[in-house]
């Protein structure tokens, strides 16, 4: 249960109670304060008033780690503020005077997990994805048994900052577990006997009176002739000394080893600074615990380890032995790789950085989740060793990808995931035009391409995915919008000036989703319990925004099953063919290839019931200037139809036009709407209508009206050139306004 306040004992060497490291929590918050066996627990994000107790004699008191947990209120250092800031764990805060020193223990809990659980099952979760990495790629059962990280300092740090972390938390569960079931073998044991001596009954032991050999007279009353002068009796005995028990045994010993290291190189270094004070603290702890394990009895019948137990079963799959495996592989690998978690200092409070941790976890179960999906589980493959050899942790950018090949609709489609993928300001396809962004994890989704020279990149759909820890609740981005969103977005606006904010966080989906060239969607995840349908653009799944809740469970991740859901959907969406969102990327692919053609000049259209380049105009040759007069007086423009060269067809496109520029040699362009539809008419009607010199037996017309908006520049085009390019000279031909557009704007230049 929270209290107001809490004494953490500080104790020196020998166990005895030198002070107290008493922390408050501040009236008005909630923040989680509690004593358990002499721990100060505490919350992460939290801000507790701290003070020092017992060190009465001392002006001023030394507090280690001071710059990353703790502020002063003045130069004794004894008074202040304790921030946990995200350093979840257990930390050890060391306190020296001028004639005591000690250590308090305060454990850090996160506040979204719960610590027992949910922490621990993220450690579990990566701790597991990287053993099947080192058993997978880097061959455990060539590791010689012995050490070889002593003259690699930095790398040992890092090495035993992995087994610390791992020993001090679920590791100690693990040893429990052995200590309390440890393994055992029966093995026979044969002993040499006297005839008529007393031996337990059994088919081996009964078998051995009839074997040939020496015999002697048995008793008469026995009802046997005769007995063998040496009796070889079976007896079966239960022992510890198995396979997994040396293993254990020399995984304690080998990592005692590594911790006198460390306690030895650090010392060496002369100067106590902060990093060096928290390693040798680190060292004696797993020490102690260590000496503590290996007292026990069973160890004391446990003989020396011969090979590497690769495939021993007890090691695979039963409890506490199995935990004890992968820590193992993962920290013997470290005198060879070392684990890449992005620490600058090995034993820093900030080790554990949960949001850090659940930046990698949530990747992990994104990979997982995919390859559900796609039909591959890969999440193997997510940590890998570096160029160099000495690194294990997971690859970065393009380094990252993990691709799946699957068929979808009859349609091909390639999947790519990448973890923190940089898209950097360029024109290429896969970058943001506007500042670089880095998205946790960023998915592309490849259908095969189409007609025009459409490629398959040019199709391609990017989906972006951050982790984003210190989300609580989405309501209020994801939620229903209602009258207060412009207020409320104010209000946010105020405190982004003052500090990060999950508005903020929140917002950079819509930054991701358009910034990014071919983003489709941008989603957080996030450890909370609410599941709000993803915001669509339009009418499908894409393009869209939304989160999704994943968190660390006991019996497996929560959430999964709704971000699996949604990727199906996705993947099935990107392999329809007959989606808007697919006509909308084909479309734009094909309006954005060209470069357009600029002017400082007014370039003005007329009204216009489609974009430039949808708008179609026929244009339509004049003979001379009795031709235009027969337009002009008749309100009839005409085409030849029939089977005259140059005719045109009476269902031909080029006839639904709406707009008719007409031209001929040494007449101005004009513009004219066609006022209804086509109609036949015959040479004799031509005729009467006062048609100059018809030639053909058959016309097409139709009513035409002049258009009283005509763009200047029309008068400017040379369309004669145009009809030139055309299959038959003189004939009607199609284009656009864009086009006539250009082809001003050329002109001009």
């Amino acid at each position: 249960m929270s209290t107001n306040a809490v004494a953490a004992p500080i104790r020196d060497r020998t166990g005895g109670t030198v002070g107290h490291l008493v922390l408050t929590a501040l009236p008005g918050r909630r923040d989680r304060l509690e004593s358990v066996d002499d721990r100060a627990v505490v919350e992460e994000e939290g801000t507790y008033v701290f003070s020092v107790q017992g060190f009465d004699s001392s002006e001023s008191v030394e507090i280690a780690p001071a710059e990353e947990l703790f502020s002063f209120d003045d130069s004794s250092r004894k008074r202040g503020r304790m921030l946990p800031r995200q350093h979840v764990g257990r930390i050890g805060v060391r306190v020296r005077g001028e004639d005591a020193e000690g250590h308090a223990i305060v454990s850090v809990e996160p506040k979204k997990l719960e610590a027992l659980t949910e922490y621990r099952q993220m450690l579990t979760d990566i701790a597991e994805v990287a053993t099947e990495a080192v058993l997978q790629g880097f061959a455990p059962a060539t590791i010689a048994l012995e050490h070889d990280a002593a003259d690699r300092p930095q790398l040992l740090y890092q090495q035993f900052a992995f087994l610390h972390a791992r020993l001090m938390g679920p590791g100690e569960r693990d040893l429990a577990l052995v200590l309390n079931r440890p393994h055992r073998a029966w093995f026979d044991h044969e002993e040499q006997h006297l005839p008529g001596t007393p031996m337990r009954g059994g088919s081996r032991n009964m078998r051995a009176l009839t074997r040939s050999g020496p015999r002697v007279r048995a008793p008469v009353r026995s009802g046997i002739a005769s007995l063998p002068v040496r009796l070889a009796v079976t007896r079966s005995e239960e022992t510890l000394d198995t396979e997994p028990n040396r293993f254990v045994t020399f995984a304690l010993r080998r990592w005692r080893e590594l911790a006198l290291n460390v306690h030895t190189l650090l010392t060496a270094q002369g100067q106590l600074t902060g990093p060096i004070s928290r390693g040798l603290d680190a060292a004696s702890e797993v020490i102690a615990v260590i000496d503590r394990t290996l007292s026990a009895p069973m160890f004391r019948s446990v003989g020396r380890l011969g090979s590497f137990p690769t495939g021993n079963q007890v090691l695979q799959k039963r409890a506490g032995y199995r935990e004890l495996l992968r820590t193992f592989v993962l920290t013997e690998m470290g005198a060879q790789l070392a684990l890449d978690w992005d620490l600058d200092d090995a034993f820093a409070a900030s080790q554990r950085n949960v949001a850090t941790l659940y930046e990698y976890w949530a990747f992990l179960q994104l990979a997982k989740s995919v390859g559900r999906v796609c039909g591959a589980d890969l999440s193997a493959l997510v940590m890998e060793r570096s160029s160099d050899g000495m690194s294990l942790g997971f690859p970065r950018g393009r380094r990252s990808r993990l691709t799946w090949v699957l068929v979808g609709r009859g349609r091909n489609l390639t999947a790519d995931l990448y973890f923190n993928r940089a898209f950097l300001v360029s024109s290429r396809p896969d970058s943001s035009w506007t500042r670089a962004m880095r998205p946790d994890c960023s998915l592309r989704l490849r259908p095969d391409g189409l007609g025009r020279g459409i490629a398959a990149d040019e199709l391609a759909v990017w989906l972006h995915f951050d982790a984003k820890y210190r989300v609580d609740f989405v309501d209020e981005q994801f939620g229903p919008p209602d009258e207060r969103d412009a207020v409320q977005a104010a209000e946010a606006e105020v405190v982004e000036r003052l500090a990060r904010s999950k508005r903020e966080d929140l917002l950079k989906m819509h930054a991701y989703r358009d910034a990014i060239r071919r983003s489709a969607g941008a989603y957080v995840l996030y450890p909370g319990d609410e599941q709000r349908t993803p915001f669509m653009e339009h009418h499908e799944v894409l393009p869209g925004l939304g989160a999704f809740p994943l968190r660390p469970g006991a019996t497996g991740p929560v959430g999964t099953a709704a971000l699996d859901e949604f990727l199906a959907q996705v993947i099935d969406h990107v392999a329809d063919r007959a989606t808007q969102h697919e006509r909308s990327r084909f479309w734009r692919t094909v309006i954005h290839r060209g470069v357009p053609v600029h002017s400082d000049k007014d370039r003005r259209l007329p009204a216009l019931t489609a974009p430039p380049s949808d708008a179609p105009v026929m244009c339509g040759f004049l003979k001379g200037k009795a031709h235009r007069q027969w337009v002009d007086h008749n309100g009839l423009y005409n085409v030849r139809a029939g089977d005259r060269r140059g005719s045109v067809a009476a269902d031909a496109d080029i006839l639904r036009a709406h707009d008719i520029v007409l031209y001929g040699s040494g007449l101005r362009p004009s513009l004219w709407a066609r006022a209804g539809a086509w109609f036949v008419q015959s040479q004799d009607e031509m005729l009467r209508l006062g048609y100059p010199n018809p030639l053909g037996r058959v016309y097409l017309c139709c009513p035409v009206e002049r258009r009283d908006d005509e763009p200047e520049w029309l008068g400017e085009l040379q369309l004669a050139a145009a009809s030139t390019a055309a299959s038959i000279a003189e004939a009607p031909f199609a284009t656009t306004w864009r086009d006539l557009l250009d082809q001003a704007l050329r002109v001009a230049r």
